[in-house]
């Protein structure tokens, strides 16, 4: 029965899919980095912080105020003005040189965050390609075992019709050829189970035929200063480094403001300057 449901599972799924060819992993791995919805992801998020660097050294805008007077004098004659003021907040040159090198380093960020996001992939899918290539030899293994076995299963059915054994012997080979039997189908089950969890991980729709005879070569352990994983967390280091010391100053601009009004009797022009008292926030 359950190896009946093993065939019905590999006919459905081989008549319901198309099939994509890949000789080796490399090939397989090509294909996974660019259909793999996670990476897709990750790039989004790489671009998300490369629009966040740019957000940062954008200047305020400023700011047009208009106004419109009526004046009514004692004498009940009415006359009208107006007026106009600009305000711009200006930045120090050193807020925007710490504004600058932060912009870089989110940028910089960026790149080493989705190389990382890309190593995991490779390794998850790496991991999920080894289950998958031991649980096909396991699968081939126990289908061996089942073969001899049950060679060694008719050849005790025919020494106990010539007599040669007993009946507790023959039984004996039939309860170890059901066991291994279920031991195959089991195989055959964790076998599936993990190819499609290759598939899906990898992001790839389509059956796909793969060779299993792939070698991992594990880099020595000098390479690890350059590990993505680590320039990562040193260029997150370097966002929060840059990012403290343009939000540690106690303030970063100054407004400036000119205006005009023209009143009945009289033209006035202004300009301004606003600074910031740090008082009850020194940002310290």
């Amino acid at each position: 029965m359950l190896k009946n449901r093993v065939i019905s599972i590999l006919v459905i799924c081989t008549c319901s899919t198309q099939i994509l060819m890949a000789d080796n992993f490399n090939k397989f791995l090509n294909i996974a980095l660019q259909q793999s919805p996670y990476l897709k992801s990750a790039y989004l998020g790489k671009e998300q912080l490369a629009y966040e660097a740019s957000i940062v050294t954008r200047y305020e805008n400023p700011e047009v105020d208009l106004t419109y007077s009526k004046f009514v004098p004692k004498n009940d004659v009415t006359d009208t003005g107006y007026g106009v003021s600009i305000s711009q907040p200006i930045r120090f040159w050193s807020i925007n040189k710490d504004k600058k090198k932060l912009s870089k380093k989110i940028l910089a960020g960026s790149e080493k965050f989705y190389q990382m996001d890309k190593a995991n992939f490779i390794k998850e899918l790496s991991l999920l390609y080894a289950q998958y290539e031991f649980n096909e030899k396991l699968k081939t293994l126990t289908q061996e075992s089942f073969n001899i076995t049950n060679e060694i299963y008719d050849i005790s059915k025919e020494r106990y019709t010539l007599g040669s054994i007993s009946q507790a012997d023959l039984l004996q080979t039939q309860v170890a050829l059901m066991e291994i039997q279920v031991q195959d189908e089991n195989a055959k089950i964790e076998s599936l189970n993990r190819y499609y969890n290759l598939l899906k991980f990898s992001g790839i729709t389509e059956k796909i035929n793969l060779e299993l005879n792939h070698t991992f070569n594990v880099k020595p352990n000098k390479g690890i200063l350059n590990s993505p994983e680590l320039l990562s967390m040193k260029s997150q280091q370097n966002i929060n480094h840059a990012r403290l010391d343009m939000e540690s100053n106690a303030f970063d601009s100054i407004n400036v403001s000119v205006g005009y009004d023209d009143e009945p009797d009289q033209t006035v022009n202004r300009f301004g300057i606003s600074i910031p008292f740090t008082i009850f926030n020194t940002r310290s």
